[in-house]
């Protein structure tokens, strides 16, 4: 068995979410108005951390926001096409915040779900739907969809209406 990529592995599994969890707020501000370029510059600066012929170039690399249901938002990052277990097609930051109606019983969240490249035993091709939490635990929840945003998003909204 292979091993990830330095590069993509650290951006999607450790900085990123450090960055969500440490300040949701923030994050989602930056995201919303700089998107990719917040996302490319965090890409090199991870880039820094690693021997420069580990380093991989941020093609693909793009975000876009969406609306989910009860005053959710995710931000959905495409990340470089992923070559190695468990590399992630996406990362989706999950953020309700606090509302402006203070009879909203709403509870402020924020939640960091991956979908990774995995391999059956045979050999062939799968995804894997996973989450970090803010503890630092990898969460997974088995097989996912195939690799497009609508169908990654919606198995979200699934977990997060369980």
């Amino acid at each position: 068995m292979s091993r990830p990529r330095d590069h993509h592995y650290l951006y999607s599994h450790r900085l990123l979410p450090q960055l969500a969890f440490s300040a949701p707020e923030k994050f989602m501000a930056f995201v919303e108005r700089n998107g990719s370029a917040f996302l490319e510059y965090f890409w090199n600066e991870c880039g820094k951390e690693i021997a420069e012929d580990q380093r991989i170039q941020p093609e693909g690399l793009s975000c876009k926001i969406y609306s989910l249901d009860e005053g959710i938002v995710a931000a959905c990052i495409t990340l470089p096409q992923p070559v190695e277990m468990p590399e992630a097609y996406f990362v989706a930051f999950v953020h309700r915040p606090e509302g402006d109606d203070p009879l909203n019983s709403k509870q402020v969240f924020t939640r960091y779900f991956t979908l990774e490249y995995g391999e059956r035993m045979d050999g062939s091709p799968r995804t894997v739907l996973c989450e970090w939490t803010a503890d630092g635990s990898h969460l997974n929840y088995g097989d996912g969809p195939p690799p497009q945003v609508d169908l990654f998003l919606n198995s979200i909204e699934s977990l997060l209406s369980d």
